[in-house]
């Protein structure tokens, strides 16, 4: 008894082809995505002088969803690096920590919007307490998450 195989849909493509057809397939039925969330901060350790103005960028790429992303800077401090202290967010007021209010409220830190997925947190005054690991966090837009870089951080070091 012998055994006949059916005919397929791809019966005479190049098996690349086929290869390519059925990767493409299981990726859309598994509900995976292509792209790859990425965030890219600011190299360090930074070194700065109390009392001068420090700039920071963090830019985020390779995510769908709106153009306009939300970022979220904090500190942890090299007494505590454990604890997060959250500093300022372009996603409102009320997500700064209580040290730091009055500071965001008077301008003297803020962030920066440069474009919809690119920001920059500026100190003017940098004070001894400013001093430690920054990081800058971009919540996911996509559903399901993709997988990818969502924060970063850098060191700050006040001299």
């Amino acid at each position: 008894m012998s055994r006949r195989s059916r005919g397929s849909m791809c019966d005479g493509l190049p098996p690349s082809t086929q290869s390519w057809l059925l990767t493409t397939a299981l990726l859309l039925c598994a509900g995976m995505s292509w792209a790859q969330r990425e965030l890219t901060l600011q190299q360090g350790p930074l070194y700065r002088t109390v009392g001068t103005h420090i700039s920071i960028w963090c830019r985020v790429s390779g995510y769908q969803g709106p153009s306009r992303q939300e970022f979220l800077w904090s500190v942890y401090r090299p007494s505590s690096p454990e604890r997060e202290l959250p500093v300022v967010s372009t996603a409102g007021s009320d997500f700064t920590y209580a040290v730091y209010s009055d500071r965001v409220q008077s301008g003297d830190i803020y962030v920066e919007r440069v474009a919809g997925d690119h920001t920059l947190l500026h100190i003017r005054q940098l004070q001894e307490i400013d001093t430690g690991e920054y990081e800058c966090y971009t919540p996911g837009t996509e559903t399901p998450s993709l997988y990818g870089t969502y924060s970063g951080r850098v060191n700050l070091s006040g001299k």
